[in-house]
């Protein structure tokens, strides 16, 4: 079961988060879009809320303009991010929490780490990065964003499809589309993806200190397996694992 509580940022910003499972904090820093109440009900995201919730008490947030946040945003900054998670592992006060980051959720939950150690006990960060300039050359990160804010929720849009669900058939390219529409406006995810490049924690990972794993697919499209081996290099004491796929 999952209960969606509220909490309002040092901006003013109110973020939804929901929790689920029990046992010691588990956060999961936002990712690019999502919509808690959407992800809580899709198969293969519950199968993963539900497998982490055995162990842990599991929290999850709609970043500001997006999901259940909803509102305006006209802010994207890394500082943005982080004050964002920061405002809601204090307001959930379960002590010190594991994070398992994914994608762009790891640069904040790494300058979170660094700025206030004293809430985050270790990290898991899967599928992600230091340094956003890195995903790609500028004309292509350009494009992209430029494609985004043209053609998101588009059902034609073969290339969102392929490149964050490889292989999808005309029915779940049409889900996909429409979970777009419904999760963020175009603007606020082009605005978002531009974030996801924007972001550098390059100076600040040798300064973790709390139990780093570092998980990365092989064959990755989007975020290049080179580019967690290299963040798990960065971070003293940091293992590094390579999954197949």
């Amino acid at each position: 079961m999952q209960h969606v509580e509220r909490c309002v940022a040092s901006d003013g910003a109110e973020i939804a988060y929901g929790v689920s499972g029990n046992g010691p904090p588990l956060v999961l820093p936002a990712w690019w879009v999502s919509d808690l109440e959407r992800d809580w009900q899709s198969p293969n995201w519950r199968r993963l809320f539900d497998l982490l919730g055995d162990r842990h008490t599991v929290i999850r947030y709609d970043r500001p303009g997006v999901g259940q946040s909803g509102g305006h945003r006209s802010s994207f900054t890394l500082q943005d991010e982080t004050k964002y998670l920061e405002a809601v592992v204090r307001d959930v006060d379960l002590g010190p929490a594991a994070m398992l980051a994914m994608s762009c959720g790891g640069p904040p939950a790494i300058t979170l780490a660094v700025r206030q150690p004293e809430l985050v006990s270790a990290l898991v960060l899967y599928a992600s990065y230091a340094c956003g300039r890195r995903l790609g050359n500028a004309e292509s990160r350009g494009a992209l964003v430029a494609f985004v804010r043209s053609t998101w929720g588009s059902v034609g849009s073969r290339t969102m499809s392929d490149l964050f669900k490889p292989g999808a058939t005309r029915s779940e390219m049409k889900e996909f589309a429409d979970y777009q529409r419904e999760v963020a406006p175009a603007d606020t995810a082009a605005d978002l993806l531009q974030l996801t490049y924007d972001m550098d924690v390059t100076d600040v990972a040798p300064l973790v200190t709390c139990p780093v794993l570092v998980l990365h697919r092989r064959k990755d499209h989007a975020i290049r397996s080179y580019l967690g081996r290299d963040l798990a290099a960065s971070i003293p004491g940091a293992r590094y694992v390579e999954l197949e796929g």
